[in-house]
């Protein structure tokens, strides 16, 4: 891009000062406005939830987006907005039964979550506080 407007200054180099001055003012608007859009897109690349997310917004009928966004939030641990998500997906696109599996998936990881609370819970009760 920077290689493209030298060429186009150059070439109105030997042109008139107001020329020069529109053909400048074009390309530095040209490159401001690919920096802003450059720097709105980092805020959606951000992290991988963030970037899932853009997807399920402009495109709610993505099965692959929803999966994904609720993969996101499974290993967040929000498995109540993961299971919304995967709910979604098969009923977008029914050829995409993996979302279904995922559904299933973070249910057995909601049904550990609470054996594992539970187990924690007991042996916390359980343990006596050494002083030394």
């Amino acid at each position: 891009m920077a290689g493209a407007a030298a060429l186009l200054v150059a070439r109105v180099d030997g042109q008139r000062s107001w020329v020069k001055i529109t053909a400048t003012g074009a390309v530095v608007l040209f490159l401001c406005a690919n920096a802003y859009a450059t720097f709105q897109r980092n805020k959606v690349w951000k992290s991988e939830e963030t970037l899932w997310h853009d997807v399920v917004i402009k495109s709610p009928g993505n099965a692959r987006g929803l999966m994904n966004y609720g993969n996101t939030l499974m290993a967040k641990g929000d498995f109540a907005g993961a299971l919304d998500y995967f709910h979604r997906g098969p009923t977008v696109h029914a050829a995409v039964f993996r979302a279904l599996d995922q559904s299933r998936h973070c249910r057995k990881c909601d049904e550990a979550e609470r054996v594992g609370r539970a187990t924690f819970q007991g042996r916390a009760a359980t343990r006596t506080v050494v002083s030394g």
